[in-house]
């Protein structure tokens, strides 16, 4: 019998969860929790409702690396602009400028010549500003900056790249507009001129229009108005009976006479536990031995602004307390005079990264975690202008079978673009994807469990099924194509015909003694699956570190591994999961965190042994060359803005390619490698952001 998640809320939670916020962190003083069900919305003491906004329009998109697209929701047709003959390149292109159509394939006897020949993207959004005479307005992130003409914001901005990647938190123009300030609070700030956006050496003698602030420290912040009349104070109170639970006091004084003019009176936002946590595995939703990790997160003033004029203060809260703080990031606007509540703008669902006014103070210029630009016209409470000009960082990307598209997963989304110039053919949402091996053919799975498979050629759907009664995690092709695997949040892993979607067989379900058998025969969740190149195998990887191996012709267990748990019990970590999780080139072994896994016997095999050839500052894995003789990995440490090329057989350094500049290594680093099937193009991704693509260049 398969065992399904439990969904109705029961009163024994409600009281496991009072007593699980009373206990200490201590784990050894701590005494064990009871299985925890999955509620269904019940709010934790003190939470507030999550603030909702308007829903935009479809916005008139830019593509974020480089090309004009108007409403991209779905299928497109692909266009190419016919590659000229194009000299090596000395300098990157950016999106939606053409590639060489035929290139080298890489080997030994050129990787010489492997250069960076196109930077696409521009990464997430970090700062925005007007100019002070309001004219013009810039959105900024890591990589350059994009600059706008107020008056007719719907034309396609002007992308000013930097020099090098820039970390930054706060972004304000100086009273010249000649310079712009990329504020780092922790380290020394970075200036660039504008509009061309060249980093300025040297001690200037400046003043900046620092129109905002952001907060000093745990829920704190000062700032006063731009008049000076007026001095915004955040502090933080607790709960009186229960420590963990915060509350954000928030006061308006008189700068003249330091008398309080007035508290802003909307509760304190709240961020409860299954607002930022999934369930652990089916019936057991969560499991700590320290009791706050249970406990909802404030939410504290993060950045401040008053209106040029003083009759409107916008406050951007985010929980200081979570390391995804921008995932739960909203802003609220109140009346100057009296602290009352006008709006909010953003959700959990669509949160706001930052935030600045024009200098009338009638608009606020908006930037999304999401990469959404928006102006928020105050006195109407509506947007005059929303366009999808940024991205946010990217899960994975992976290339179609043929090399000729890039399919990039982002949060809730998945995009398809060209590899000859990076422009977008289409957008689609989804939480999971798979790309046939044989045909330009993409499986897309959803938050309500429908499968669908669509030929990203022409558009047109092979079957739309639904495949789950909750959310797909993931989904596999099988070597041949002929077979497709997909594991969802209803704890079923399905096998699937990809031609007609008719439905071929269940994997066994599997189920552990989890947290050292303190709950035995707990049923799993299935999160990544992946078949095994040459075998019969499909391996799974699930809840508490599970590994599965099935047969794929009968969907019978071969065998199970339950890893080594690692117990967190911070309040913002998904608790008991491995951080680092890869199967090697040959599909042979999988490696958690520093354990090995012989998939073919389903044995441990220990620690990694650390190859005596592996150079200082190299990863061991990464993407091999179509020959099999060079292996391309990330640089980690010091070395973590290098792709390593290694002689795949013994492991010796043959070069290394210095894809982030070094006095950049702080600001960014390579996350994630892939070479196309053909051979002719490495692609490194930078910070979730970017992608730098290389080939041969003679």
């Amino acid at each position: 019998m398969k065992i399904s998640a439990s969904r109705g809320p029961s009163r024994a939670w409600i009281i496991a969860l009072v007593v699980m916020l009373l206990v200490a962190c201590n784990p050894q003083a701590a005494a064990p929790s009871p299985t925890m069900e999955q509620p269904d919305n019940i709010p934790l003491p003190t939470q507030t409702p999550t603030p909702t906004q308007k829903n935009p329009p479809v916005p008139t998109e830019v593509d974020p690396l480089g090309d004009v697209k108007d409403n991209v929701t779905a299928w497109s047709p692909p266009t190419e602009t016919p590659a000229p003959t194009l000299a090596p390149l000395a300098t990157p292109v950016y999106g939606g400028t053409p590639l060489p159509v035929e290139s080298e394939v890489i080997g030994v006897a050129n990787v010489d010549q492997l250069a960076n020949v196109a930077q696409w993207g521009r990464g997430s959004i970090v700062g925005v500003a007007y100019t002070p005479d309001g004219e013009t307005f810039v959105v900024g992130s890591g990589f350059g900056l994009a600059v706008y003409d107020a008056q007719t914001p719907e034309n396609p901005p002007r992308w000013v790249p930097f020099e090098r990647p820039i970390y930054y938190e706060s972004l304000y123009f100086s009273e010249d507009s000649n310079t712009i300030l990329l504020e780092d609070t922790r380290n020394p700030s970075t200036v660039v001129s504008f509009p061309d956006g060249r980093i300025v050496a040297g001690d200037l003698d400046v003043n900046w229009l620092k129109t905002s602030a952001m907060r000093e420290s745990w829920g704190e912040l000062e700032f006063d108005s731009l008049d000076g009349q007026k001095q915004f104070v955040s502090t933080v109170t607790h709960d009186e009976e229960f420590w963990d639970f915060e509350f954000s006091i928030r006061r308006i004084y008189d700068n003249n006479t330091s008398d309080l003019l007035y508290e802003l009176p909307d509760e304190t936002i709240q961020v409860s536990f299954t607002e930022r946590h999934e369930a652990e595995g089916c019936s057991l939703y969560v499991f700590s031995a320290c009791g706050n990790a249970y406990s909802p997160a404030a939410s504290h003033p993060y950045r401040v602004a008053f209106s040029q004029s003083g009759q409107t203060l916008a406050v951007l809260y985010r929980p200081p307390n979570l390391s995804d703080t921008n995932e739960f990031s909203t802003l609220r606007v109140y009346d100057g005079n009296n602290g009352e509540l006008l709006f909010p703008i953003g959700s959990f669902s669509h949160p706001v990264e930052t935030f600045a006014y024009s200098p009338d103070g009638n608009t606020l210029l908006l930037g999304y975690v999401d990469g959404l630009v928006q102006l928020w016209n105050i006195p109407r409470n509506t947007d005059t202008f929303t366009a999808q000009h940024f991205t946010a960082p990217l899960i994975d990307f992976a290339y179609s079978f043929d090399s000729k598209y890039l399919v990039v997963q982002r949060p809730e989304v998945i995009e398809v673009r060209l590899t000859t110039n990076g422009s977008l053919v289409s957008r689609f949402q989804a939480t999971a994807f798979s790309l046939s091996p044989v045909a330009n053919h993409i499986a897309l799975g959803s938050e309500d469990g429908t499968l669908r498979v669509l030929d990203y050629e022409n558009g047109s759907t092979i079957f739309n099924i639904q495949a789950h009664r909750a959310k797909l995690f993931t989904l596999a092709y099988s070597p041949d194509g002929t077979r497709l695997t997909s594991s969802g949040a209803d704890c079923d892993v399905r096998n699937w015909d990809t031609t007609s979607g008719e439905f071929v067989h269940f994997f066994a379900d599997n189920a552990v003694d989890a947290y050292d058998g303190a709950f035995p025969n707990e049923s799993i969740f299935i999160f990544q699956i992946t078949y095994i190149p040459g075998t019969d195998w499909l391996f799974g990887y699930g809840s508490w570190d599970t590994v599965v191996g099935w047969d794929v012709n009968s969907g019978a267990t071969q065998y199970l591994l339950e890893t080594p748990e690692i117990f967190r019990s911070a309040i913002d970590e998904a608790a008991h999961f491995s951080q680092f999780l890869r199967l090697d080139a040959e599909g042979q072994y999988l490696y958690l965190d520093h354990e090995s896994y012989d998939l073919e016997i389903g044995k441990r095999e220990g620690k990694v042994p650390a190859s005596e050839n592996l150079p200082q500052g190299c990863a061991l894995l990464g993407p091999r060359s179509l020959d099999g003789d060079l292996l391309f990995t990330r640089g980690i440490g010091e070395s973590s803005g290098q792709v390593c090329v290694l002689d795949a057989e013994d492991l010796h350094l043959i070069q290394r390619l210095q894809v982030v500049p070094v006095a950049s290594k702080e600001a960014a680093s390579v996350n994630l490698l892939s070479l196309s099937p053909k051979g002719d193009q490495l692609i490194a991704n930078v910070s979730g952001d970017m992608f730098y693509v290389y080939q041969i260049v003679p």
